[in-house]
């Protein structure tokens, strides 16, 4: 019995000891440690000078869109039944020239001008020129690496539009401002006839591809645009009325980075 004892003693001794020169293992050990493949691909891409501080972007391209032009009126003088007429777009050119800056790498903001030099709707089948609309926007734009030379863009804009009106438009104008004339002369009242330039409004998004080419960046462009003109405006007497031109115009624009 004793020796059952004394060997009973001595395991849980050992026991014991060998607990104590076996500590447990560190927590750390437990930390969960994502493997390589966890983490998303870098994207390869070529240092491009025009990816920091300033860019000049050149564009040109086509254009062809749909709206309605509708009488506003506001007056006693109103009539009772205000016409609206859909247009379509005569399909024509536009340019642009845009001066970006960078604050990152990845987004840029600036000032665009853009230029359609001749802007015409179609309504019923006839042709009716407007004129030639300047345009200045506020530019946004984020650049997103797609490759080691190519990147998606995606931009928004808005802003403020000038129609200088010619054709058939500028004649509609001359003759409000006639008939302005002989109303004054018959009944000693008072009217002022816009005959322009006409301000309007616009604002657009669309995305492209620019490719670095080494000495500059070589880009296209789909944007789709909302505008708004104000024309032929009238006030006789207190009662206001004008032709108001509203639509949506899809453009596909190609061009240059420098």
């Amino acid at each position: 019995m004793k020796s059952f004892a004394l060997t009973l003693a001595l395991a849980l001794c050992s026991s014991t000891a060998l607990a104590q020169a076996s500590p447990p293992p560190a927590l750390e050990d437990y930390a969960y440690r994502p493997s390589e493949g966890d983490a998303p691909p870098r994207v390869d891409v070529e240092h491009d000078h025009r990816r920091y501080g300033t860019v000049f972007v050149f564009r040109g391209g086509i254009f062809s869109g749909t709206g309605v032009a509708k009488q506003e009126c506001d007056g006693e003088a109103c009539p009772s039944n205000l016409e609206s007429t859909e247009y379509s777009e005569v399909p024509s050119y536009a340019l642009s020239l845009d001066t970006l800056h960078h604050t990152s790498r990845d987004f840029r903001i600036g000032v665009g001008v853009g230029l359609v030099p001749k802007l015409a709707v179609q309504e019923s089948g006839e042709r009716y020129e407007l004129g030639t609309a300047v345009s200045v926007d506020l530019v946004l734009e984020g650049v997103i690496d797609l490759s080691k030379k190519t990147a998606l863009t995606l931009r928004g804009r808005v802003g403020l539009s000038v129609l200088d009106p010619s054709g058939e438009l500028e004649d509609e104008a001359s003759a409000t401002s006639r008939a302005c004339d002989e109303y004054e002369s018959n009944t000693y009242g008072s009217c002022d006839a816009e005959q322009g330039p006409y301000l309007g409004a616009q604002i657009g998004a669309g995305a492209g591809l620019l490719v670095n080419l080494g000495g500059l960046g070589l880009r296209v462009d789909l944007e789709v645009q909302a505008q708004t003109l104000k024309t032929l405006g009238v006030d006789a007497d207190g009662t206001e009325s004008a032709v108001r031109f509203q639509g949506i115009r899809p453009m596909l624009l190609a061009g240059i980075e420098l």
